[in-house]
């Protein structure tokens, strides 16, 4: 028999966010043996199923089609990293800043307020706020290179430890499926689906390293589609049928 546990840390995390092997290994220290870990997953044929270019596709969402396209999507919490990746534009040299578009996807009004009126470089920014879940395969496969910054201050909220260690963010397995590369921050719960071989990892919490990062997939088109097509196979084993 297995026991079912919630852990109800925090208001603001939802139960998709406390599935990784960091928690299994908790249990297991209070001697529970029976524990099946499954993280989150995808369902690959919504993004197999688009078959229209990058243009056709911009042009439906009304995005840019002559500028890279760096996509961010999630909640504006601290833990998950968005600021740090706003403050990468600061170290894009000039032409790159030129040819970059952030695309911010998620928050409400007010969240978006606020992040606006600390955003210097506002013409590189687009913030949808909440979009319908089913538009979500589109952005994706409409962008360029899709990141997950998660903080690793774990000791500043509880909600940042969990970033840290016990996240299994859809949107991970969703950027998988969209076969555009992966910028991710080296925390362990995202380095138990993530490597190397798919995807770019950076140190975490630091916004340089995110636009050296930028800098590195736009230079190198051979590494950029090697590290997508590896993140497109292994997210196989993480569909919904499996």
């Amino acid at each position: 028999a297995y026991e079912i546990y919630q852990c109800d840390w925090s208001s603001d995390v939802c139960s998709s966010d406390l599935i990784s092997k960091r928690l299994k290994n908790d249990l297991l220290n209070y001697e529970i043996k029976n524990i099946l870990y499954l993280p989150d997953g995808v369902n690959i044929e919504k993004f197999a199923s688009i078959n229209e270019s990058k243009d056709i596709l911009r042009k439906k969402l009304s995005l840019p089609k002559d500028k890279k396209i760096i996509l961010y999507s999630g909640n504006f919490h601290p833990a998950k990293g968005l600021n740090i990746l706003i403050e990468s534009i600061a170290f894009l040299p000039k032409d790159l800043k030129k040819e970059i578009i952030y695309l911010i996807i998620g928050g409400n009004k007010k969240d978006i307020q606020k992040i606006r009126t600390n955003i210097k470089d506002i013409n590189n920014f687009i913030f949808t706020g909440y979009v319908d879940h089913k538009l979500i395969p589109k952005y994706l496969k409409a962008a360029d290179f899709l990141v997950i910054p998660n903080s690793a201050k774990e000791h500043l909220s509880t909600t940042h430890k969990i970033a840290k260690h016990y996240t299994s963010p859809l949107k991970l397995f969703e950027y998988m499926a969209a076969k555009n590369p992966i910028i991710a921050t080296n925390v362990p719960a995202i380095m138990e689906i993530l490597n190397e071989h798919n995807s770019m990892i950076v140190e975490p919490d630091n916004p340089e390293k995110i636009a050296r990062a930028m800098e590195k997939l736009i230079k190198d088109s051979k590494f950029l589609r090697k590290i997508a097509g590896n993140a497109y196979k292994d997210v196989r084993k993480f569909c919904w049928d499996n």
